[in-house]
């Protein structure tokens, strides 16, 4: 999904009496809009307005919902192949010269207010939900292994328009506490989808495919000497590489020609992978 709206750009010099009278007219309209203006500096950032703002002027864009922010957005590709930009509500790049204004701004929508006062952050994980699921905390953070008790009030959900991730949470109540408590409790302990549960889950399985890889190591090395030694084939300048699964003549010291050519013969109906250094 995504929200169509306008971006505009512009640089004045507010040293010019006329560009002054631009930028403060351009000001008191956005700030009576309720928005906040954003400065940004970075190493690219006269270039970044340069080449990728300006050439959006008064051009309609499309705004990504996947994820949102309370000043800023993800557009949808400008051009096919390439990533789509950052855009904010209101910003300056910020430059040595304080009288030139380098920014851009997005005409407000609608679409574009409802869709963050009807979604709502989590003030741990930062995952967001649809209003109109009714979550009041979030349900995918109490079986964090990093979440305390004393940080139970960062579940509470707030809306993306209110900064829901960063804003700052009213403490739990006592009935509230009292909710979540036994639910952080379970969680931590035996829910279904503790992480704790999980780790230890992958934790087996990673322990199994190390002991039967090792097992199968053994084996082949066994069973690939008995192989050798039931053959009369000198095993001295042998070696079985685990980590490669394969036996390697030569190791030691690389095989003559002539000793190749007969080891080849020998090995004909060798069961295992090989390799002869020479």
């Amino acid at each position: 999904m995504s929200i169509k709206t306008k971006l505009h750009y512009y640089w004045l010099d507010i040293s010019k009496n006329d560009q002054a009278y631009e930028y403060g007219v351009l000001k008191n309209t956005l700030e009576s809009l309720g928005l906040k203006l954003f400065d940004s500096i970075s190493f690219d950032g006269t270039s970044f307005y340069r080449d990728k703002i300006r050439p959006l002027d008064n051009k309609n864009i499309d705004l990504e919902t996947k994820h949102l922010f309370n000043n800023q957005w993800n557009t949808a590709p400008i051009k096919e192949g390439e990533n789509g930009l950052r855009v904010f509500d209101w910003s300056e790049t910020i430059v040595p010269n304080k009288d030139i204004k380098i920014g851009m701004w997005l005409e407000q929508t609608s679409e574009m207010k409802e869709i963050r006062e009807n979604t709502t952050a989590c003030g741990f994980c930062g995952h967001q939900f649809a209003a109109q699921k009714g979550y009041i905390f979030c349900p995918d953070c109490l079986d964090s292994e990093y979440l305390n008790k004393s940080e139970l009030y960062l579940l509470r959900l707030m809306p993306v328009i209110k900064k829901g991730v960063q804003g700052k949470r009213k403490p739990l109540s006592k009935a509230e506490y009292e909710n979540l408590k036994p639910q952080y409790i379970k969680a931590q302990t035996t829910g279904k989808n503790s992480r704790a549960l999980n780790k230890k889950k992958r934790l087996l399985i990673e322990k199994k495919e190390k002991a039967t890889k090792i097992i199968e190591n053994a084996r082949a090395e066994r069973d690939g000497f008995l192989w050798l030694l039931k053959n009369n084939i000198n095993t001295e300048n042998c070696i079985y590489y685990s980590h490669t699964g394969r036996f390697c003549f030569g190791w030691r010291n690389t095989i003559d020609s002539d000793v190749k050519s007969e080891l080849l013969d020998l090995l004909c109906e060798f069961p295992f992978d090989y390799d002869i250094k020479d």
